[in-house]
């Protein structure tokens, strides 16, 4: 429990570090560019994400793994034995991700009623959008499963691979 607390202060210490840089370079970022191939970053506004957070355990093996992506789609990975790694999802990817991010129906998956998995070993998700949070089994035979939440979790754990 300790060890995990601890690996979550770190990550989202890094994540404020990371987001005191953007900040500080976002007066760089609004002057238009010399190279004019070269792609924009995101920027804070209509093109920001909310903060999303996707936390999987359970399993055979009980697993602890986090993803962390900031407004900005700068993300940190966290698995079981504590491997940190970190990225920057692409322009096209930050746009994905926002347009699940920002489905209404997350937060209808959000108020759903959730019953027992009727699988065993499952990975349990909660996965955190902003101030919504949806909880599921991955069981692929459990009724009502959360489909936007799902998709927004595959996407994630693609860009993040």
């Amino acid at each position: 429990m300790r060890g995990r607390r601890c690996r979550k202060i770190v990550a989202w210490l890094w994540l404020g570090v990371g987001l005191l840089i953007a900040t500080g370079s976002a007066s760089c970022a609004s002057r238009p560019s010399e190279d004019p191939g070269r792609q924009a970053s995101v920027t804070a506004g209509t093109d920001s994400l909310p903060p999303i957070t996707v936390r999987r355990t359970g399993g055979f093996a009980g697993v602890d793994d986090e993803w962390v992506v900031d407004v900005r789609g700068a993300w940190v990975s966290t698995d079981t034995a504590g491997k940190r790694r970190t990225g920057q999802l692409s322009a096209t990817e930050v746009a994905a991700v926002r347009a699940l991010a920002t489905d209404p129906r997350l937060t209808a998956e959000a108020g759903r009623r959730t019953t027992p998995t009727t699988c065993r070993d499952a990975f349990e998700y909660a996965v955190t959008v902003g101030a919504t949070r949806i909880r599921y089994a991955d069981c692929p035979s459990d009724a009502g499963r959360p489909r936007a939440t799902i998709a927004l979790v595959s996407l994630l754990r693609q860009a993040t691979a």
